[in-house]
């Protein structure tokens, strides 16, 4: 693999936050797409149930995105949303969002790009 994918979780109000960091080499990897799924899913599959609900929040801290992401994203919403629960998007690249909207992505149920992590907590609030 060319470069490094680094992803962390923590709990905030009850909701796993992903904190997800890549350079932007590791776009370029013919694997990337499914390295990058493959690490969102492995650490939000090992999240304590009893300690989280299924609703997750991803915080993004790279600033660029690829077709790569976008499918790591579209796989880690399928796992969430078939748990019943929904995946809240932080810092997602603003320059790679027209990708996101033209696809469709982001009018999928339960698939919402946040402002802040502030914002994505809050509106995964009952």
């Amino acid at each position: 693999m060319i470069g490094s994918i680094d992803v962390k979780s923590q709990v905030e109000d009850s909701v796993l936050i992903l904190i997800l960091s890549y350079n932007s080499d590791v776009l370029a990897g013919r694997e990337s797409s499914q390295e990058l799924a493959d690490r969102l899913l492995e650490t939000y599959g090992a999240r304590n149930t009893k300690e989280v609900g299924s609703s997750c929040v991803i915080e993004i801290r790279s600033p660029v995105a690829s077709s790569s992401l976008i499918r790591a994203l579209f796989d880690l919403w399928k796992s969430v949303t078939a748990s019943s629960g929904e995946l809240r998007i932080v810092g997602y690249p603003k320059d790679y969002t027209d990708s996101l909207t033209s696809l469709g992505i982001t009018s999928l149920k339960g698939f919402v790009l946040s402002q802040s992590r502030e914002a994505a907590l809050k509106s995964l609030r009952p």
